[in-house]
């Protein structure tokens, strides 16, 4: 059967993965299409297909709390070793798009030859986009975030569009 077949039966459309398991099933069914489909409405297929998809968000969700939870660690273990050798670190909001994100400043002491870095990071911290030096000549990272469409937060923008203001 095709998948055009079990849709117009049906009035379910599948994902590819979920057709090639309906097909498994079809072959190994005793009946004709007319009834396999009859059978898959009448057993809740696709609720059973919804509930499936459901679980593998669920099961997906949780690797993605998982991973969060490293890299949040990480980046915490990061900030804790930046201070043990005196050099501070500094959080600044950014957007693009309605999008949150987060640029993280690491400073040593002021000297003529500082050189400070940033890293753009998503807004939970779970994933650096961007990376640069700055150079203490009065060079930023502003003007090459700001090429690329990312803008510095303040309160009154997210104030003003919270429903801009997304974190994905």
């Amino acid at each position: 059967m095709m998948l055009s077949e079990f849709v117009e039966r049906t009035g379910f459309e599948p994902m590819p993965a979920e057709y090639a398991k309906i097909e498994e099933a079809y072959c190994g069914f005793n009946g004709d299409k007319d009834a396999f489909c009859k059978a898959f409405v009448a057993g809740d297929g696709e609720k059973k297909i919804y509930q499936a998809r459901a679980a593998e968000i669920d099961r997906l969700n949780g690797k993605i709390l998982d991973m969060d939870k490293t890299f949040q660690q990480s980046s915490a273990e990061y900030e804790r070793e930046c201070r043990k050798h005196d050099l501070s670190t500094e959080r600044v909001p950014f957007q693009r798009n309605g999008r949150k994100y987060i640029a993280l400043i690491t400073r040593p002491p002021k000297t003529e030859s500082s050189v400070e870095t940033w890293a753009l990071l998503t807004a939970t911290g779970t994933m650096q986009l961007l990376h640069g030096i700055i150079n203490g000549v009065n060079a930023n990272y502003l003007g090459k975030l700001a090429a690329q469409g990312y803008f510095q937060c303040n309160q009154n923008t997210a104030q003003q569009h919270p429903e801009q203001m997304s974190l994905f």
